[in-house]
């Protein structure tokens, strides 16, 4: 979504290579913070859910993983968590491309982004530090939303 709003300020390419580089590199700490659990699996499994991860998924898997007793099995929960958001996913999109044409032009959807990013900030937070650190971050976002260059969030 970054991405697009750049191309259509007509923003510098480098400039959105970046932002592109900067946002996704989310997912080396996912990697990252899975690993431990991951590690132990051949690559026949870890590919396939490195290619499929998202941060749904991601956020369903380590709460799973940081909770559970079976650690073991956990690799069956990353895969069932991974391959249903990413069937969503391509479903979504498919569903979106063919009912295109009958949403009018005038709706704009950019609230779904942060309605996602809420449903899994809520389940996280389990004390007062994941508190304070969502109270920190939602009053960064209220008073940073009409920063220039779009820094806001």
């Amino acid at each position: 979504m970054a991405v697009l709003q750049l191309l259509r300020s007509d923003t510098f390419a480098f400039v959105i290579l970046l932002t592109a580089l900067v946002i996704n590199s989310r997912f080396l700490m996912y990697s990252a913070s899975l690993a431990p659990n991951l590690h132990h699996l051949p690559r026949r499994w870890t590919w396939p859910l490195s290619y499929m991860l998202a941060d749904q998924s991601y956020a369903l898997s380590i709460f799973k993983l940081s909770s559970s007793a079976q650690r073991a099995f956990g690799h069956y929960f990353v895969a069932g968590a991974t391959v249903s958001m990413w069937l969503t996913w391509q479903l979504s999109v498919i569903t979106g491309v063919c009912l295109v044409a009958g949403i009018p032009s005038n709706w704009s959807l950019d609230f779904a982004i942060p309605l996602v990013f809420l449903a899994l900030l809520v389940p996280a937070i389990r004390g007062p530090a994941s508190v304070c650190a969502a109270l920190v971050g939602g009053l960064v976002a209220v008073f940073a939303v009409d920063m220039s260059y779009n820094l806001g969030p």
